[in-house]
């Protein structure tokens, strides 16, 4: 190999052997100045690779965590909902209750009549009798 030198002209060919675009030979200074100005011309990177398909991404988990916040609010309500039905019906459970032992002496009353005047009808001598403690109807023969 014979290097370019001063003496050969600045011919900074190298005899490199057959090629069709011979090498060239720089000196340190010369390759580090062209390496900065190589490097000073690459532009800034701007916009990261895959910048849309985040923004896809960060809509798409948005519109999901959205549709699962609605979810949960519709089934809170609807379990409020299904609460308030159960607590009307046990109320409604209770006033029957407590109108049931109204009802009940009131039927057994109007037993004792239809009973007593059917005895009269029929002249059966009969004595029936209600007792208030326990409301059974009773008759003595």
């Amino acid at each position: 190999l014979k290097s370019a030198t001063a003496e050969d002209g600045g011919n900074r060919l190298l005899d490199a052997g057959s090629g069709q675009f011979p090498p060239l030979r720089f000196s340190d200074e010369e390759t580090e100045r062209l390496l900065a100005e190589a490097y000073a011309g690459i532009p800034e990177r701007g916009i990261s690779k895959g910048t849309r398909r985040i923004k896809r991404q960060k809509n798409r988990f948005f519109g999901i965590r959205k549709a699962a916040s609605i979810k949960k609010a519709e089934k809170i309500a609807h379990h409020f909902d299904n609460m308030e039905k159960r607590s009307k019906k046990v109320q409604d459970i209770l006033k029957m209750k407590e109108i049931a032992v109204e009802t009940k002496v009131e039927d057994k009353e109007y037993q004792l009549r239809v009973l007593q005047k059917w005895s009269q009808l029929h002249m059966i001598p009969s004595k029936v009798s209600i007792r208030a403690d326990s409301g059974a109807v009773t008759s003595d023969k």
